[in-house]
């Protein structure tokens, strides 16, 4: 075994820690030498005997550690440390001093920990950034180490926070993109922060009225408020209904004072009073009645109290911002087609049809070029570790599509039924939408599924690399049909039959191959890459990434026309009208939205 050749794969693999393709590469390396590291990679990510998996880190989890498992607590309960995919993912860490966090804070191997809990003396270092759930102790941190951890830099990857102390640099700052979910004590610098649009539940310690109020007019994202008593062992959760009004608040292992509970109610005025737990019963429906509470819960109990009315004054829709096409990478048309939804660095736009009028903005930021896809009634996005699913005219979040790994494409089935998403490991999960649930992942391609599209009948699913594969497997059968090493940028079903694809390499060109057995029937050769291609009737539409879109016939792949979008050398990301009469596309450093006549190629209309 060469030394040169697992620092190179440790490497690879702290470099692109979601990637399970060099993890099993060193698992095979190790394996052959009889390093029982090997058999813990192997058996964490290709499934195997939980018990051995056990054994194996009782005797060498300490070792494979490394450098930084001095800093590793024992832990208990969820902060115990935690292996997954053959390398430490979750730990409590409590640096002996400042000067030992330093010192090994630069440590590579940082990037394989997703989960951070810090103890004494804990500091985030740049190492650090892929950890998605992060929880620092109180008095970990002072004021001026808050500001500066969260100050000017780099993104952070955060998606779960937990931070007491320290916590006045959220006020101000735009490193956490990805952030859902805040614990953290009553902090007003809150309401006008930046991520106060974008969290999806807010947790602090200790009742504010102050808090209850503003969340309904400035946390437009937020479903859960709760709000957790320092030392009284009670909980308050207040949950917002689709409409965005808090309807329902639930009291959990006791109550607070009834003053406190009446200011409460009576900012919010909520539908629906849920007592789980000892309480007074007689205060709790006297405040309720007064309050205007519609019905009470206690203990299972229903006790219908009337009078409930809706909040007179609904809470405000989000601000338009005046950057209306902030760097667009990809566009969807509306089921209807009567609209078009545009993905911002914000998030996601519906711009109307032919006038190109701007509408609201839902989702969050997303990752630069994340495909927005269309199928039936609804479309999806997709951001980083998870894929959005809305409805498709109204932009309503039908469900949230989590993954363990960074998300590549999605694709809808015909029927709208399944969506199948291709990850960055190259795993596909295939998900049934009226279940909410996925099968398990499934291996189609050695590395990050880049590219994932359904056959018409639904019964295929093509899958794209661009590691030189391109696949073609059964859905049903759970089974892979044939496998090439073409390198494509872009695929699509032409037919049952007949795969597209544009490929870059061993040459350039548009290519139409067998289902079957992946034989070439036609090529139209092109010196570019594609952006993407969309199949409606008897046409291909391509965006290329020479600033140019054209029309070819599904036959022969011959053009029927070609424009050019840009000037430069960028992608034109597009879509079609499910009636094929218009084609819209996007350009990203130009920040254009271009519609286009499906028939001809002439611009109808741009902004």
């Amino acid at each position: 075994m060469s030394l040169r050749s697992v620092d190179g794969l440790l490497a690879e693999i702290y470099a692109h820690p979601t990637d399970d393709g060099p993890r099993l590469v060193l698992a095979d390396l190790l394996q052959e030498a009889g390093d029982p590291r090997g058999e813990l990679i192997a058996l964490q990510c290709r499934g195997g005997d939980p018990a051995r998996e056990k054994a194996l880190l009782v005797v060498h989890a300490r070792a494979w550690m490394g450098e930084i498992g001095v800093a590793v607590a024992k832990g208990s309960g969820r902060d115990r440390p935690v292996f997954r995919r053959g390398f430490l993912a979750s730990a409590y860490l409590t640096f002996k001093n400042p000067q030992e966090a330093v010192r090994i804070g630069g440590d590579p191997a940082w990037a394989t920990l997703d989960r951070l809990v810090f103890g004494k003396d804990g500091r985030m270092t740049e190492a650090m950034r892929h950890a998605r759930v992060v929880r620092i102790a109180c008095d970990t941190l002072d004021y001026e180490q808050g500001a500066s951890l969260f100050g000017d830099g780099p993104p952070w990857a955060i998606e779960e926070l937990a931070i007491d102390h320290g916590a006045a640099g959220l006020a101000t700052t735009t490193r956490l993109p990805r952030l859902r979910i805040l614990r953290t004590s009553n902090r007003v610098e809150l309401f006008d922060a930046p991520i106060a649009a974008q969290l999806e539940e807010l947790e602090c310690t200790d009742l504010s009225t102050k808090l209850v109020v503003e969340a309904g007019k400035r946390f437009h994202k937020l479903r859960e408020l709760r709000f957790t008593a320092r030392r009284a062992a009670w909980r308050l959760v207040f949950t917002r209904d689709p409409d965005g009004a808090f309807t329902i608040a639930t009291l959990v292992g006791g109550v607070p004072e009834v003053t406190v509970l009446d200011e409460a109610l009576a900012a919010l005025r909520p539908r629906t009073l849920r007592v789980d737990g000892a309480c007074d019963r007689a205060a709790i429906l006297a405040t309720a009645t007064a309050r205007g509470i519609g019905e009470v819960v206690l203990a299972g109990e229903r006790h219908a109290i009337g009078g409930w009315r809706a909040p007179v004054t609904p809470p405000p829709k989000p601000v338009i911002e005046p950057d209306l096409l902030d760097h667009p990478d990809a566009v969807c048309f509306a089921p209807s087609g009567c609209s078009v939804w545009v993905a911002v660095q914000q998030g996601t736009r519906r711009f109307t049809i032919p006038e190109l009028e701007p509408g609201a903005l839902v989702g969050s930021s997303r990752m630069y070029r994340s495909p927005l896809i269309r199928g039936g009634d609804r479309i999806a996005s997709v951001a980083f570790c998870r894929v959005s699913v809305r409805d498709g005219e109204t932009g309503t979040e039908d469900f949230d599509a989590p993954t363990r790994t960074e998300v590549d494409d999605a694709a809808f089935s015909p029927d709208g039924k399944l969506m199948a998403t291709g990850l960055r490991n190259g795993g596909v999960l295939v998900w049934n939408l009226a279940q909410r649930v996925a099968a398990s992942p499934w291996k189609i391609v050695p590395r990050c599924a880049d590219h994932v599209a359904f056959s018409p009948d639904g019964t295929l699913l093509a899958v794209g690399s661009r590691y030189n594969t391109l696949a073609v497997a059964h859905v049903a059968r759970h089974r892979t049909i044939w496998r090439l090493q073409p390198n494509p940028s872009a695929i699509a079903f032409a037919s049952n039959d007949r795969l597209l694809a544009v490929i870059t390499d061993p040459r350039m060109a548009l290519v139409a191959l067998a289902t079957a057995d992946g034989t070439e029937l036609a090529c139209h050769p092109y010196p570019s890459w594609a952006a993407g291609i969309r199949v409606v009737g008897d046409r291909a539409f391509i965006g290329w990434g020479d600033d140019t879109v054209s029309a070819h016939d599904l036959a022969t792949l011959a053009e029927v026309w070609r424009v050019t979008i840009g000037a430069g050398n960028r992608a034109c990301e597009l879509d079609v009208s499910s009636d094929g009469t218009r084609v819209a596309v996007v350009r990203y450093t130009e920040q254009r939205l271009v519609l286009l006549d499906a028939a001809t190629g002439a611009v109808v209309n741009q902004r």
